[in-house]
């Protein structure tokens, strides 16, 4: 009996140690395939969470090695107000037109430059978690990277071809931003 069940224990822990590589895999090809893109264009509608109020968004971002814009779609009264993201910071671009980015995390995130944020963390961020789970009836790996010491994101990516379903930024616990993406072209090659 004694034999059996460290037969037992013993094949539960080779089991374990496999599934462990396989989530060491799946989670180094996000990282390599996001690390660093010459170009990304991302079509993602976002909701930005403020507590006491919630913003929907629409956004067309494009990105390249030097920074990017994001283009907000919806809602209409700010359709076409253009975010331009450099390392050093958002400048918006529209006649007279103005939208409220304040920052969503304490180290500073407006909902304009969430997505960027996600597409930084995917290439390279710590990783503290990678699971099998179904979202919206899809196979997925869900896969949570920090992004600082308050804040995470964990992303739903497709597991046959990796692109992200569903993304949610959380700060200190709560859910500040949601996003769903409906398009994801790397490189010139579409996802």
């Amino acid at each position: 009996m004694r034999k059996i069940l460290v037969s037992a224990l013993m094949t539960a822990s080779l089991l374990l140690l496999c599934a462990c590589g396989a989530d060491e895999d799946i989670t180094g090809e996000i990282q390599k395939l996001y690390s660093a893109p010459e170009s990304a264009a991302v079509n993602a509608r976002v909701r930005a969470d403020y507590g006491e109020r919630v913003y929907d968004f629409a956004l067309e971002c494009l990105f390249s090695g030097d920074g990017g814009t994001v283009t907000i779609r919806e809602p209409e009264e700010l359709e076409g107000v253009t975010a331009r993201l450099a390392e050093d910071g958002i400048t918006l671009c529209y006649e007279e037109a103005e939208v409220f980015t304040g920052a969503l995390l304490p180290d500073g995130m407006s909902p304009v430059e969430s997505v960027a944020v996600m597409l930084r963390a995917w290439g390279g961020g710590y990783v503290t978690e990678s699971v099998r789970e179904n979202y919206g009836g899809t196979a997925c790996r869900a896969v949570t990277f920090r992004i600082s010491d308050t804040a995470q994101v964990r992303t739903w990516f497709e597991e046959d071809t990796l692109l992200p379903l569903h993304a949610e930024i959380y700060s200190d616990g709560f859910a500040v931003i949601l996003c769903d993406f409906e398009n994801v072209v790397l490189n010139d090659t579409e996802r």
